[in-house]
């Protein structure tokens, strides 16, 4: 009827362009999310592999603190607290450049205003902290019940 009168107007039914936008959004949405799981993931692996290079030189340094009478407690503190300092450096640097990084692509590439979002920083850095100590205490723990011995015979 409406086609009958308006020949020029081509009828456009709304519901079918909002549920293909909903999928493309939904799509584009997960895409992000897989993109920014992977960075993360990544992120924390290179950090991980930094922590297990350095075990070369902290089992040495725990050997010769247990031959001077460290406690077991007082060697996870020491390197438990140095692993913090680091994993708090790397996040405060790397949270600073994403936030900076995400606003630029926001605001430059898809012209939309920006905010920052403290709260989900400060969860992502938080976990990533708790799995960097996590993984430090994994391998202090081995490295502290080597036998003194062979590690300063160099066998």
């Amino acid at each position: 009827l409406l086609a009958a009168r308006l020949p020029n107007v081509t009828p456009v039914a709304i519901r079918e362009v909002v549920a293909r936008a909903t999928e493309v959004l939904g799509r584009v949405e997960l895409a992000v999310d897989i993109v920014a799981g992977l960075t993360l993931g990544g992120g924390i692996l290179a950090l991980a592999g930094g922590i297990l290079a350095a075990g070369e030189r902290q089992r040495y340094e725990t050997v010769v603190l247990k031959v001077l009478g460290a406690r077991r407690g007082v060697l996870m503190r020491a390197f438990l607290v140095e692993y913090l300092v680091i994993g708090v450096a790397v996040a405060v640097v790397g949270g600073a450049l994403g936030s900076l990084a995400a606003g630029l692509v926001v605001i430059q590439v898809m012209g939309l205003p920006w905010s920052p979002a403290p709260l989900a920083l400060a969860a992502v850095l938080g976990g990533a902290l708790t799995a960097v100590l996590a993984i430090g205490a994994g391998s202090l723990w081995r490295l502290i019940g080597l036998p003194a011995a062979p590690v300063l015979r160099g066998t």
